[in-house]
């Protein structure tokens, strides 16, 4: 597989309809200067519908250490198929935040896996989703960090988690090993997926605060 590396800026795309990034190979993208010195975030995406297809996003680190360490999406669509974020590093939202302030956006993440991403000072070990819809399919999520929510924190959205696996998240401060979410506006729906030896103050699983839950075939 190609091994992309990114020296200075992330890669900006702003007001761009159905544009798709897709690799045949598996394509590595960077975040780390190649002399080791720093790293950025790798997508920075506005007011866009932009699928990210078979790739594998690595370290990336906002070094003013703002929100999504490889991926920072507002009022924007984004698809994510077959693709792995590993090392991604931010204050909230370890590998992605994704935010609709005057959309109602989707974030739709299927057959990808997220591991060791980090969110050290904040919220969403691994994705951090406010104001939009996520829908999670045949994912895996290992070993990912935050203060709270370990791997996904989210309010004010509608969610669905099909077929997926959260495995060691843990929220190290705060409450959600796997999962926060919050506010009255915020509607959840779990099937078919599982949720092992997560950490968190309160719900080593799951931390639940005004906000709706249907669970079915799920452990």
């Amino acid at each position: 597989a190609a091994d992309i590396q990114f020296e200075a800026t992330p890669i900006v795309i702003r007001g761009v309809s159905n544009l798709t990034i897709t690799s045949d190979t598996g394509a590595i993208l960077d975040g780390r200067r190649s002399n080791g010195l720093g790293a950025h975030r790798l997508f920075d995406i506005q007011d866009s519908s932009i699928t990210l297809d078979n790739l594998a996003l690595r370290h990336g680190d906002p070094p003013d250490d703002k929100g999504g360490g490889c991926v920072k999406a507002e009022d924007s669509d984004l698809t994510i198929r077959g693709t792995n974020f590993t090392g991604c590093r931010a204050e909230h939202g370890g590998a992605i935040e994704f935010e609709g302030w005057r959309t109602r956006p989707t974030l739709a993440i299927d057959s990808s896996r997220f591991a060791d991403n980090v969110a050290a000072t904040g919220k969403g070990g691994a994705i951090k989703i406010v104001g939009a819809k996520m829908i999670i399919s045949s994912s895996e999520f290992y070993d990912n960090t935050a203060q709270e929510g370990g791997a996904v924190d989210g309010r004010n959205g509608d969610y669905t988690i099909l077929g997926s696996t959260f495995a060691r998240n843990k929220a190290s401060g705060g409450n959600g090993g796997h999962i926060k979410m919050r506010e009255r506006e915020t509607v959840a729906t779990i099937d078919g997926s599982s949720f092992i030896d997560g950490r968190g103050v309160y719900g080593g699983a799951m931390y639940i605060e005004g906000s709706g839950l249907a669970m079915s075939n799920s452990y």
